[in-house]
């Protein structure tokens, strides 16, 4: 394995983690704000599907500033081994390290119960016709307590055991996950917690969207082929035409999360494992992990807002004059005509279920 910790080629993969963790993690927050003021000043995009990727968003927006902090205190120990003889005495800001984990720790479980309920929505309301109301107050709970409740235990209960804090898994990268520091080994409790506060997490957010994803495509073929016999299925054909003109961009979440996040899982199979890789190739697959893991939250905004002109003109038009629609949302209809008719691509006017065509 590769082991130039202290080496000077070490230090500046480690700066390159550290910048372009910066970078990816500064593009998520600017995605970010950019999701909530269209949602805020848009009351059209306010649909169920669209709600669901601003809870999706709000996860992925912990986890770029979580990971700011890490690349903060990954510079404050640039050459430093995260674990040596046993103990954390050798490491700076370790307090700083705890908080960066706790956040990012929670943000990421969030991000992958968000992502795997998004899936889910979609199979629910197109394939099994169920209606999925998020204003209703029980179902609302429910919801809101697997995405936010079940991390939130999680990371307070890791964060009592003392198990969040710097490890060897950090070593070369630029945040804080799971403390191995106590052993300066990975040992069976570690790879417990690995997996509890995270990787079973990803791994599911890896295959359950993607195999209901698959269900819905070939829903779709064979719904082409029996409305062909059955007038009956014309309703349901309607609704697979609804969702193919506004959410059809769902369909690529789960790719953008593999091309994203693969490359930490990878890393660690590896580690766990033992393979021995060239030293190259694993500062690699770290600087790789260091902007994945950042980035989500800015790719959602390409996905859902840049590649929708509807969507990417009337976020310009806002952020042309946004006190003018600030106030516009707080006043009657009437006082708002001369702004709303001056954007001849308002979802106000044009509304958001039918001007979906991408470009």
């Amino acid at each position: 394995m590769c082991d130039d910790v202290q080496s000077g080629t070490s230090c500046r993969w480690n700066t390159a983690a550290v910048v372009l963790t910066i970078f990816s993690s500064t593009a998520s927050i600017f995605g970010a704000v950019c999701i909530f003021i269209l949602y805020g000043f848009c009351p059209k995009t306010r649909t169920s599907s669209r709600t669901l990727l601003l809870y999706l968003t709000m996860a992925d927006f912990g986890t770029a500033i979580g990971n700011i902090m890490g690349s903060i205190w990954s510079n404050m120990n640039v050459g430093k081994r995260i674990c040596t003889n046993g103990s954390n005495s050798t490491v700076s800001g370790v307090s700083l390290c705890v908080v960066q984990s706790l956040i990012t720790t929670m943000a990421n479980m969030c991000s992958f119960l968000w992502t795997t309920t998004i899936a889910m929505y979609f199979f629910l309301t197109v394939v099994k016709q169920k209606n999925w109301d998020l204003n209703a107050k029980l179902f609302n709970i429910a919801v809101h307590s697997i995405c936010w409740g079940v991390p939130g235990v999680i990371v307070i209960v890791a964060l009592s055991l003392e198990k969040l804090g710097p490890g060897a898994q950090t070593a070369g990268a630029a945040w804080c996950w799971i403390n191995t520091c106590d052993d300066n080994t990975i040992n069976t409790d570690d790879i417990i917690w690995l997996w509890i506060s995270g990787l079973g997490w990803v791994m599911m957010a890896y295959l359950v969207p993607a195999v209901l994803y698959m269900v819905l495509r070939y829903y779709a073929w064979r719904l082409s082929k029996r409305v062909q016999k059955s007038p009956l299925e014309l309703s349901a054909k309607e609704k697979m035409k609804r969702f193919y003109e506004n959410d059809r961009n769902f369909l690529y979440v789960p790719l953008v999360l593999y091309l994203l996040r693969i490359w930490g899982t990878i890393r660690y199979f590896l580690g766990i494992v033992g393979v021995d890789i060239n030293c190259t190739l694993t500062h690699l697959l770290v600087v790789a992990n260091a902007y994945g893991d950042s980035g989500q939250a800015f790719w959602n905004f390409m996905l859902f807002i840049v590649w929708v002109k509807p969507m990417r003109e009337e976020l310009l038009q806002i952020l042309k004059n946004p006190w003018q629609r600030w106030l516009c949302r707080k006043t009657s209809a009437d006082a708002c005509a001369p702004i709303l008719n001056s954007n001849t691509l308002s979802c106000s006017e044009t509304g958001y279920e039918t001007s979906l065509e991408t470009s």
